[in-house]
This record gives C-alpha cells, sequence and structure tokens, in this order.
C-alpha cells in the first residue's frame, strides 16, 4: 500500500508539472503572438508616416523658391491628407526654420548629398513626421504591448524634396536611340570638342560610340550606356564611362508649332537675296545663288525641300526658329556666311519666343529624314539643334555647331574641327523638376 500510495504521490507531481510547463509555454507564445502584431502594426504606421512626410516634401519643393512660407504650408496641408496611426499626421509649424522643426526649408546640393537649411535662395524642402511623446498626436498606441507592460512606440520618417534637374543640365550633345549600333560614329581625321559639357550615348550596343583613324572627341565626360569602339588612333580626351544610365530627352514636352497660312516656297538661285518673314513654307526655303537672305525674328515651318542653305550667298537668322517638317530636311552645305541665333525672350516678343527659347532647329519627331550641317569656316549656329527621331551628320573647321546637339544618331565626318559651344551659347532652360532626393 506504501508503494502504491508513493506512485500516486508521484504521478500527481508529474502531471503537475505538465501543466504549470504548458501554462508558461501558452504564456509566452501569447506574448509572441502579441508582439508580432504590435510589430505589425509598428511597421504598417512606419509606411504610412514615410508616406505623409514624401508627400509633404514633394508639396512644399513645388513652391519653395517663390514663396518659403507657403512652401511650408504647402507642406503641412499634404502631410495632413495622410493618416499613420489612426489619425491625420500633423507637422508643427516652423516660421524659425530651425533645423531640427518638422519642415524646414533649404538648399540641397547634389553633388555632395547634403542639405543645408537656409531661406536664402532655397531649393528643397525637408520634412520630419513624427509619432513621438512630444508630437501633436503622440506616440503609437500599442495593442498587445500593455500585457507585457510596454504601452508605446515611437517614430520617426524623414523626406527631403528638391525642385532642379536630374543632373542631365551638362549634357551638350545627347544622342537618344536606344538600341542602335555606331549611335554616335565618328570616321576620318576629324575632331569634335564639347566645350562646357558631357557627351551621352543612350545606345545600349556594344558598339554604340565608334570611332575610327584619328577620329578624336574632347569633353568634359563621355557617357555611353553600352559600350565603345576605337580603331587606329582614334581617342577621347576626357573620362569615359560606360554602362551609364540612360537619359531622357530634356525637350521632350516641348510642343510643334502651329502652321499659318501658306506662304509657298523661296528658291533663290543666282544672285537674287530676300528677306522674309516667319510662317508656314510648304516648299521650304532654298538658297542655291549668291544672294543675301535675312531671316526676320520668328517662327518659320518649312516643308517641302526644308531649309536648304547649299550656296555661297550670306544667311542671318537672329531670333530664329526654323521647325522641319513632312518631306523637308535641314541642309547646310554651302560655302557662304550662316549666322543663326535662336529665339531669346529676354530679346525677343514675338508669340513662341518663350516656348522655344535657345532652340534653333526643331525636326518633327515624327521625321526620320537624316540632315547634313557642314560648315567650312563660315558657319555660325547657336542653340540647339533638336532632331530626336533622325540622323544628323555634322562636319566642319572649326566652326561652331549649336550650344547642343540632340538627335536620334549622329555621324561626325571630315577633316575639321566641329565645336559644340555649351560654357557660353544660348541654352533653353531644363524644365524643372520636384523629385525626392532622401
Amino acid at each position: 500500500m506504501l508503494t502504491r500510495n508513493c506512485l500516486r504521490r508521484a504521478g500527481w507531481k508529474r502531471n503537475g508539472s505538465v501543466l504549470v510547463w504548458t501554462a508558461i509555454f501558452m504564456a509566452v507564445g501569447i506574448g509572441l503572438l502579441a508582439l508580432v502584431g504590435d510589430l505589425g502594426y509598428v511597421m504598417l504606421c512606419g509606411v504610412r508616416l514615410q508616406d505623409a512626410a514624401d508627400a509633404g516634401a514633394l508639396a512644399g519643393a513645388q513652391v519653395v523658391q517663390n514663396d518659403a512660407a507657403q512652401a511650408t504650408s504647402q507642406a503641412a496641408a499634404l502631410a495632413l491628407a495622410n493618416v499613420a496611426a489612426g489619425k491625420a499626421v500633423h507637422l508643427v509649424s516652423n516660421p524659425s526654420n530651425d533645423p531640427a522643426g518638422d519642415i524646414v526649408v533649404g538648399q540641397y546640393n547634389q553633388v555632395s548629398g547634403q542639405f543645408l537649411p537656409t531661406l536664402i535662395l532655397p531649393n528643397a524642402v525637408k520634412v520630419t513626421a513624427r509619432l513621438t511623446d512630444s508630437s501633436p498626436n503622440g506616440p503609437i498606441q500599442l495593442v498587445f504591448g500593455p500585457a507585457l507592460g510596454v504601452q508605446t512606440a515611437t517614430l520617426t520618417r524623414v523626406a527631403i524634396a528638391m525642385i532642379g534637374n536630374r543632373g542631365d543640365a551638362n549634357a551638350g550633345i545627347i544622342v537618344l536611340d536606344p538600341h542602335a549600333p555606331s549611335a554616335m560614329s565618328m570616321t576620318g581625321n576629324g575632331a569634335v570638342t564639347e566645350i562646357g559639357g558631357d557627351v551621352q550615348v543612350n545606345s545600349d550596343s556594344s558598339t554604340a560610340l565608334s570611332a575610327t583613324a584619328y577620329a578624336t572627341i574632347t569633353a568634359n565626360a563621355v557617357d555611353v550606356v553600352g559600350g565603345c569602339y576605337f580603331a587606329g588612333a582614334a581617342h577621347v580626351n576626357g573620362q569615359v564611362n560606360t554602362g551609364a544610365a540612360a537619359m531622357s530627352d530634356p525637350l521632350s514636352s516641348i510642343p510643334p508649332p502651329t502652321k499659318g497660312p501658306d506662304l509657298g516656297k523661296v528658291n533663290l538661285t543666282g544672285k537674287v537675296g530676300a528677306t522674309l518673314n516667319p510662317g508656314y513654307y510648304s516648299g521650304g526655303i532654298t538658297l542655291m545663288g549668291q544672294g543675301n537672305l535675312t531671316l526676320n525674328p520668328g517662327i518659320y515651318i518649312v516643308d517641302g525641300a526644308g531649309l536648304n542653305l547649299a550656296g555661297s550667298g550670306t544667311v542671318t537668322a537672329n531670333g530664329v526658329m526654323i521647325y522641319v517638317t513632312g518631306t523637308g530636311a535641314v541642309n547646310l552645305s554651302g560655302n557662304g556666311v550662316v549666322h543663326i541665333t535662336p529665339p531669346d525672350p529676354t530679346v525677343n516678343n514675338f508669340a513662341g519666343a518663350t516656348t522655344y527659347d535657345g532652340i534653333s532647329i526643331f525636326q518633327d519627331r515624327a521625321s526620320t529624314r537624316p540632315g547634313t550641317i557642314a560648315g567650312n569656316g563660315n558657319l555660325s549656329l547657336d542653340g540647339v539643334i533638336y532632331d530626336p527621331s533622325a540622323q544628323m551628320t555634322l562636319s566642319g573647321n572649326g566652326d561652331t555647331i549649336g550650344s547642343e546637339v540632340i538627335v536620334d544618331t549622329l555621324r561626325l565626318a571630315g577633316y575639321g574641327v566641329i565645336k559644340v559651344n555649351r560654357a557660353t551659347g544660348h541654352v533653353p532652360p531644363l524644365p524643372q523638376k520636384v523629385f525626392l532626393v532622401q
């Protein structure tokens, strides 16, 4: 009997131990489930809080260059339209522009990646959205945490947005075609010099940039998405970066001009000259002779023969944008003196001067007709040559051929020197963009 009783008592002890451990494991399991539940909730609050910070910074950056006070009010309003932890996100006003504030106006340097709080020439807005003990909405109230003695959690999320450009401001030659072999090609003994800027080739071909013989490219940098092919003594004076990021067309948003009454065609031969006014020339403008041609300031739309200056006369076109469409093409290959400058709204007040600021030649985006610009020491072409869907062939003898060249593909030929002068040429202002930098 004694042995049986002892066994019974021992069995009861073992059963009691199992119950105790079961209770402990259940408590721990419930605690872990509670912890996971609260952790997921806190993470969701963090996403919502970051959305609010991003929205506020972007909204403020849109107007920061014009009105810093409005920038802060817009940032607060957009943040308030977002909800985190069940409450609209409140940003505390910061009229003194305290660097530790919720909304800070300042300058962002894309090169150094540094943000400097300042009200002098600001270009960026920094937003700090908080769910903390000192923030208007307080910390995050946990659901299961109190069972473990943890009542709240705190979060802070930061965003910086700026207005400006994404780094494409320095490209003076941009070749847009995404896949063409020899998208930019050089043959012969000629040289191209990009003054004050870079060369960008978007093609991902292994021979996106090709140069042979004694061809030379001089630029601050040559950025190529694909690869390069060099033969003979061809070389680049400057840094070559293969595997670079593609660059978007900086003028893609510029609309084509609207045609007016048809002014027919102009075909000058011999010593006959003319002075033309802006408008639509369905047959194009041709100078084959020795006469002098003057284009008064304005927008010229040419079809038919396009712009064909193959004579030996003198062409003067100040404050002019020439839009080539239809069957037209660009052919500047004469032996005469050609001087072209683009519209400049600080000088010209005609309709379209602001829209086409800095653009001298603009070929219809639907046109793939190749163009030719060949200087012989007498060509001075300021402004942008914009031919986004076709090949452009350039050759020269020390001539300045534009302040910027933006084409689908580019062929550089001849034995002379071609200059693209972005440093002192008239370049259109890039469209301002608002984007997050942090």
